[in-house]
């Protein structure tokens, strides 16, 4: 369950995210690991395996994307006694022993019950199509490729349950009971007062009074007064100050994505290396960039409280139907253009070719393409500014 996949996940990290050699680390300690397989190396190769997978290959993974892990490790030892492979005579990397065609047909039936996409009757060609060209199949690419097709088929149905459960819970309950609309209400309010205290807490408009605010709130970012502020100074000042933890425990990616994006505003304003650590060391941000800073964390949990106010669930992975119908009209009215939403959800969006996505995924793209319209938009106006003989203070879509 979800409860138990997060209460692992913090067993495995304190922070929101860790890296490939975390994981193996932790696998091995909270999970033995080791044990299952057989040794601390075959452990490790499998961690390895299921860490690339779930990440896309990708450096850290986060809580939504461990539930990917962990799903990869189960079908791993599940798909190993399926086709009867000792992990002791593996010489410590089973990932690599070879699937004979003549295995794979012997254990289809059983590879179907399970969930792997085989046809009955063309087992051979699902073999020979697994290979590409290759003269052996490794047991890591055939956990791959069964696991896929598993989740795909399992999201599938996940997706149907999240498109209808609204109507079925109607059509199973009628219409709802004086408590059920009381509790609606409340939910409403709740998600208005919400609203409404995000834009209290975050001064992002260009009026003179916001603007004051701003000024005045970047003071007390700036706890060295250098007049400039670290990520360890904004994270600080959005959990002390703006409590921003409030409206998401697990702020802490937000706050990464929203400094990095205005540093690399100011940076090529100022005509410096655009190139911004990973790790944020030694980079910092000015009052002229706060205000992006500000903006893309109030679009990213104004998203939120939007996708709940819809009746949906942030941890749940969605499909093309609720992009395209539900949050595509949300992003047009930020001015940020989907000629093709098919096109862009097969692209940016379905990151594991499983015709779903997350509400992290999503928001990450719409957040940034927001700020791309809004440095459009600037650069507009400084070219109109210059072309007019007119002198600009602002440089950036801050």
């Amino acid at each position: 369950s979800r409860r138990q996949r997060d209460a692992i996940f913090a067993q495995f990290t304190q922070t929101a995210t860790l890296t490939a050699a975390d994981a193996n680390k932790s696998a091995d300690n909270v999970l033995a690991l080791s044990t299952i397989a057989g040794s601390a190396a075959a452990a490790s190769s499998i961690s390895q395996l299921a860490f690339t997978a779930a990440t896309n290959g990708g450096s850290l993974m986060d809580r939504s994307t461990f539930r990917l892990y962990a799903r990869y490790l189960a079908a791993y030892f599940e798909l190993l006694a399926i086709m009867d492979i000792d992990v002791a005579a593996t010489a410590d990397d089973s990932t690599k022993v070879p699937i004979t065609q003549q295995a794979f047909v012997a254990a289809a039936s059983q590879l179907i019950a399970w969930g792997a996409n085989i046809k009955e009757g063309e087992e051979a060609a699902a073999y020979t199509g697994l290979l590409k060209g290759a003269f052996v199949l490794q047991f890591g690419a055939f956990v791959n490729w069964a696991t896929i097709g598993r989740l795909d088929s399992e999201a599938d149905d996940n997706v149907q349950e999240l498109n209808t459960q609204d109507a079925f819970a109607l059509a199973q309950k009628g219409e709802p009971t004086a408590e059920e609309k009381a509790a609606q209400e409340q939910e409403g309010q709740r998600l208005a007062t919400l609203w409404a205290d995000l834009r209290t807490r975050l001064p992002r408009l260009k009026t003179k009074t916001e603007n004051d605010q701003r000024g005045a709130l970047f003071k007390q970012f700036d706890t060295t007064e250098a007049g400039a502020i670290s990520y360890a100074e904004a994270e600080k000042g959005s959990r002390d100050l703006l409590a921003l933890h409030n409206f998401q425990s697990d702020i802490s990616p937000i706050l990464r994505r929203a400094f990095s994006h205005a540093a690399y505003a100011r940076a090529v304003a100022t005509g410096a290396d655009p190139t911004i650590p990973r790790t944020l060391e030694g980079v910092t941000i000015e009052r002229a960039e706060f205000r992006l800073f500000l903006v893309y964390i109030y679009n990213y949990l104004l998203l939120n409280v939007t996708f709940e106010s819809l009746g949906f669930d942030s941890k749940v992975a969605f499909n093309y139907s609720v992009f395209a119908t539900q949050l595509v009209p949300i992003v047009e009215g930020w001015g940020v253009e989907v000629p093709s939403p098919q096109t862009v959800f097969e692209q940016e969006l379905d990151k594991f070719g499983l015709g779903v996505t997350t509400f992290d995924i999503f928001s990450t793209w719409a957040v940034d393409k927001q700020i791309e319209v809004q440095n459009a938009q600037a650069e507009q106006k400084k070219a109109k500014k210059k072309g007019d003989g007119l002198a600009t203070e602002e440089s950036v879509a801050v």
